[in-house]
């Protein structure tokens, strides 16, 4: 058993979590040193006081970011780490670090602070079943009785075309599930590195994070924030409690309407793999394109561009006729591979580019600011986004995703009986999304949602949210 102390901060969107973490980081800055990781390089820059304006920028907390200098990000960790300096790191570079990192971690008492749930188990991608037959074949790797890859030490070598599996398989984190494929996931004694570790999320329960943390008997603590001076945004730690608010209904206008909802009317509709199954994915082909190419169709594929447009279609009719929204209000999501497919001229950016913008992005003077200021304009939002304000002013939604969890990772909690409710981990992930925008203000927005399945589950929890404790 790992005993650890871990605390979730669950607590509703835009509920006072970061002003909570700047405050408590401000408080201790001379006794603690403060590791602060979040999902954006856009939030780094938040939470070092960094603008557009070098000459204001404000790192209250002398905090730092790892940066690529020749040897990578991790390596500049770990000099951060060993000269105790407080650090502000990205969830991605975290997944990376190494024995070293740990034991710099552990020896300088470093608190970490988590802004939202870590993505702990994926799918590994890296190998092929071909590539997994010809390691147990060759009795390379062996799996233990809960699908860990052993690799046998014999085997071990600088060069060795599977030495990122191997290094993987070393630091507990390559896992097989039902001899199908393999699976990545976070390696557990990471949480027990160091004394504190706080979590500020919504919704814990229904995260992957934690279904891992029941596979792995890890205990946690959870507690919510409560307001003190909204006006000075100072917030403290409470007891845990549920999220109500009369007004949610009146802020959310769910689309309602017949003609634009019966296309997934039933509960598998608008599934990726139901899109797999019946749209033209980004990666085969520009949809408008292949039309004039005179280039021959079967009917399979045909029928695939019929739904593809069909569904865009709709999203052009809620946005321009129902809605008559500009697009610097628009803000839409879809799986990614089907991005560039369903989008039109009116839902790609907010605006057009100005001639210096164009220049400066041409050079790519600064990569961090490209992406985030082509993110900033951009109508299409990630179905995954957390943890960032760069959309607060928009109010016309358009979610086309109808959200469920890899067979195969609820399949490995299964083994230790986890056992995980896909309805749930769909509401989190719509609720994340829409908190995005202008409602994260208190301000009412539009919403379309053509999965009957999505929609309910939402507007079951719009329900509960009007009961007060």
């Amino acid at each position: 058993m790992i005993e650890i102390g871990i605390t979730i901060i669950d607590a509703h969107c835009g509920a006072g979590k970061t002003s909570w973490a700047k405050r408590y980081m401000r408080e201790h800055q001379k006794t603690k040193c403060f590791i602060y990781i979040t999902p954006y390089l856009s939030e780094i820059d938040n939470i070092m006081g960094k603008t557009d304006d070098e000459t204001k920028n404000d790192n209250e907390f002398n905090i730092f970011d790892p940066q690529e200098r020749g040897r990578g990000k991790l390596d500049s960790l770990n000099y951060l780490l060993s000269k105790n300096y407080n650090i502000a790191m990205t969830h991605a570079l975290f997944a990376m670090i190494n024995d070293g990192t740990r034991a710099l971690m552990t020896q300088n008492d470093y608190t970490i602070i988590i802004d939202e749930s870590l993505d702990v188990v994926n799918e590994y991608k890296g190998l092929k079943k071909s590539d997994r037959d010809f390691l147990i074949n060759s009795d390379t790797i062996k799996i233990d009785q809960y699908g860990y890859v052993i690799w046998n030490q014999k085997h071990v070598y600088d060069g060795y075309k599977y030495f990122d599996e191997q290094c993987a398989a070393q630091n507990h984190c390559l896992i097989s599930v039902e001899d199908k494929m393999f699976l990545w996931q976070f390696p557990p004694d990471i949480f027990n590195i160091v004394n504190n570790i706080y979590i500020m999320t919504y919704m814990f329960e229904a995260s992957i994070m934690c279904a891992y943390f029941k596979y792995h008997n890890i205990k946690y603590k959870k507690q919510s924030v409560i307001p003190v001076d909204i006006d000075n945004r100072i917030y403290e730690l409470s007891d845990y409690h549920k999220y109500t608010n009369p007004e949610i209904k009146s802020l959310i206008n769910i689309c309602e309407i017949n003609a634009l909802n019966k296309i997934a009317d039933k509960r598998g509709i608008l599934s990726s793999t139901w899109y797999s199954n019946n749209c033209i994915s980004d990666g085969n082909f520009d949809i408008d394109k292949i039309a004039i190419s005179g280039k021959k169709i079967d009917n399979k594929t045909q029928d695939k561009i019929k739904t593809t447009k069909s569904i865009r279609n709709k999203m052009t009719n809620y946005i321009k006729n129902i809605i008559k929204a500009p697009s610097d209000k628009v803000m839409w999501t879809i799986y990614k591979d089907y991005e560039s497919n369903l989008s039109d001229d009116g839902r790609k950016f907010t605006r057009r580019l100005t001639k210096s913008e164009k220049t400066r992005y041409t050079a790519q003077y600064n990569k961090r600011k490209l992406d985030t200021d082509l993110a900033q304009i951009k109508c299409f939002v990630s179905c995954n986004a957390r943890a960032t304000n760069e959309y607060r002013d928009r109010d016309c939604l358009l979610y086309m995703c109808n959200i469920f969890l890899n067979p195969m990772i609820k399949n490995f909690f299964a083994i230790k009986n986890v056992t995980f409710d896909d309805d749930k981990y769909a509401l989190s992930a719509i609720i994340q999304w829409i908190y995005r925008s202008a409602l994260r203000e208190g301000k009412p927005i539009s919403l379309y949602v053509p999965s009957s399945r999505m929609r309910e589950i939402l507007k079951n929890w719009i329900q509960q949210t009007l009961l007060l404790e």
